[in-house]
């Protein structure tokens, strides 16, 4: 069973009062003791508490450092499964247009500014670009006065390079500039108004 004491002021004196003549024993009695002198325990307590706080920070960089890595890997991950849907879709794009697929494509930044795009670059190929030359062959129509058509006749369209950039934003603007709104999400799509 537990006990219970009730604990008074004259209790906490004698506490104190204890601690100061514990306190000033030390003082005079270190050397004899064989115990470090008061100066070179306040020292060595300043440097303790200067040591931990600086693990302290340390710990804490590591940690926001590990939280930050966690985040790029979960968005690697996610890019990587958009990727690889990207380079599906330009493939078939280049096939469908007989363009020729190259060994190698090299993404750089194209800079410019626009308000739909707040960091100043876009990630292209322009230089590099994921195909070339292919064509396009569609079928225009040659018209009489009255818009009837008289004869269809095969045109080939030249295609230099197709190449892939980042969605770098959109504008949606309403007729003044201060009434502009940018989106930033890729997912916003083209079609969708603001």
């Amino acid at each position: 069973m537990a006990q219970n004491k009730t604990v008074t002021n004259a209790d906490l004196e004698k506490y104190w009062q204890a601690r100061l003549a514990a306190d000033r024993e030390y003082r005079e009695n270190y050397e004899r003791l064989g115990m470090p002198s008061p100066t070179e325990l306040d020292r060595r307590r300043e440097q303790s508490r200067i040591e931990t706080e600086r693990l302290s920070e340390k710990l804490r960089s590591a940690e926001l450092e590990r939280e930050r890595l966690d985040v790029l890997r979960d968005s690697y991950a996610q890019q990587a499964t958009s990727y690889e849907r990207v380079i599906d879709l330009a493939a078939r794009a280049a096939l469908a247009l007989g363009l020729e697929i190259q060994e190698t494509s090299v993404f750089s930044r194209k800079n410019y500014f626009y308000p739909d795009l707040p960091k100043g670059y876009q990630i292209s190929q322009y230089d590099k670009p994921f195909s070339a030359n292919g064509h396009l062959t569609i079928l225009t129509a040659d018209r009489d006065e009255h818009g009837r058509v008289e004869e269809w006749k095969p045109m080939t369209i030249h295609i230099q390079r197709m190449h892939l950039e980042e969605d770098a934003g959109r504008t949606f603007t309403k007729g003044l500039p201060e009434t502009d709104k940018y989106s930033y999400r890729p997912e916003s799509g083209r079609d969708s108004a603001w």
